[in-house]
C-alpha cells in the first residue's frame, strides 16, 4: 500500500463501501480501485456492473474471480483493458 502511496497519481479515494467504490470504476470517476481482506459477497453485485461497463475485475495476481468464499483476497477493479498492464506492475 505505501509503495502506491507514493506513485504520482491525480488522487486517491475512498468512498466508503467497496461496492460503491467498484461503481465509481464503472461510470468512469476512477480508473482503478484495490482492496486487500475482502470477500466475494462484498464485491458480487458491484463486480457485474463493472463487467457490464467494459471493466475488468480480477485478483491482484490477475486470475479471474470467483473465489472460495470463506477465504478473504485482494482485489482490483480496473476501468478497461488497457489499465491492465499498468495495475500489474503495481501490485
Amino acid at each position: 500500500i505505501f509503495r502506491l502511496l507514493k506513485l504520482p497519481v491525480h488522487g486517491v479515494r475512498a468512498l466508503g463501501t467497496a461496492a460503491v467504490d467498484m461503481c465509481q470504476v464503472a461510470t468512469g470517476g476512477a480508473d482503478a480501485y484495490y482492496h486487500i481482506g475482502m470477500h466475494c459477497w462484498d464485491i458480487a453485485a458491484s463486480a457485474i456492473i463493472v463487467r457490464e461497463a467494459g471493466g475488468v475485475v480480477r485478483d491482484t495476481d490477475g486470475l479471474y474471480l470467483p473465489h472460495d468464499v470463506a477465504s478473504p483476497f485482494s482485489c482490483e477493479a480496473l476501468s478497461n483493458w488497457s489499465v491492465c498492464p499498468q495495475a500489474q506492475s503495481l501490485t
